[in-house]
C-alpha cells in the first residue's frame, strides 16, 4: 500500500519491493513487479537481479534464470556474489549442465561455488559427481567447512557410496580439523550407523 501511494520511486525502492515479494513466497508478484519496473524506464542493476534469483529457484524456472543470466552478461556486472548466486540458482533449479558450465568458466572458484555444485549434485542424487567436485576442491587446496561436508555426505548416502562416505566422514576431524557438531551423523546409504558426530 505504501509503495503504491508513493509519488516518486527510485530503483532502490523498486528493488526492495521485488525483494519483499521474493522473501514472502509471492514469486509471481515479484516477476510482475520486475517487468513493471522496466516499463517505468528503470534499468535493473545487480541488486535487482539478486532479488529476483530466489524467485527463479522458487518457481524452478530455468527460462527466467537464463534471462537474468543473459542480462548480467550484457550489462557486464562483475559482482562475485552475483555470479555465485546465479550458479546456486542453476543448481537449485536442477540445471546441473548450466551450473557446471558456469562453474568451469570461472577461473577463481571459491568454497561457495564448490558447495553449490556439490549441493546441486546431492539434490539430484548424483553422488559420484558430488564426490568428484569435492575431491577436485581438496586438490586445489580449498579448505572445506561443515556445510560442504554435510552436502557431500548426503550425496554419498543417497547414492549408495558407502566407502566414499565413510572415508569422508573419518577425515572430518583428522584431516580437515573440523570440530563435529551435535546431531551430525554418517548416513551410510540412508540409514544412520554407529558413527555419530557428537
Amino acid at each position: 500500500m505504501i509503495f503504491n501511494r508513493m509519488f516518486e520511486m527510485d530503483l532502490t525502492t523498486w528493488n526492495l519491493m521485488v525483494r519483499v515479494y521474493a522473501e514472502n513466497d509471492c514469486p509471481s508478484s515479484a516477476v510482475s513487479l520486475f517487468h513493471e519496473l522496466k516499463r517505468h524506464g528503470m534499468k535493473p542493476d545487480a541488486v535487482t537481479v539478486m532479488s529476483l534469483l530466489p524467485v527463479c529457484a522458487q518457481m524452478a524456472s530455468v527460462h527466467l534464470l537464463r534471462q537474468c543470466h543473459r542480462y548480467v552478461v550484457r550489462a557486464c556486472f562483475e559482482d562475485v556474489r552475483l555470479k555465485g548466486a546465479i550458479f546456486d540458482a542453476y543448481s537449485k533449479c536442477g540445471s546441473t549442465k548450466c551450473a557446471y558450465n558456469l562453474f568451469q568458466s570461472t577461473p577463481q572458484k571459491d568454497l561457495v561455488m564448490f558447495t553449490a555444485m556439490v549441493g546441486g549434485y546431492a539434490m539430484l542424487g548424483m553422488g559420484e559427481d558430488a564426490v568428484g567436485v569435492f575431491s577436485h576442491m581438496l586438490e586445489l587446496g580449498v579448505k572445506p567447512d561443515h556445510v560442504i561436508i554435510t552436502a557431500v555426505l548426503s550425496a554419498c548416502g543417497h547414492s549408495g557410496l558407502v566407502d566414499e562416505e565413510l572415508e569422508i566422514f573419518d577425515s572430518v576431524e583428522k584431516v580437515h580439523g573440523i570440530k563435529p557438531t551435535n546431531g551430525a551423523v554418517c548416513l551410510c546409504s540412508g540409514s544412520p550407523c554407529s558413527r555419530r558426530l557428537n
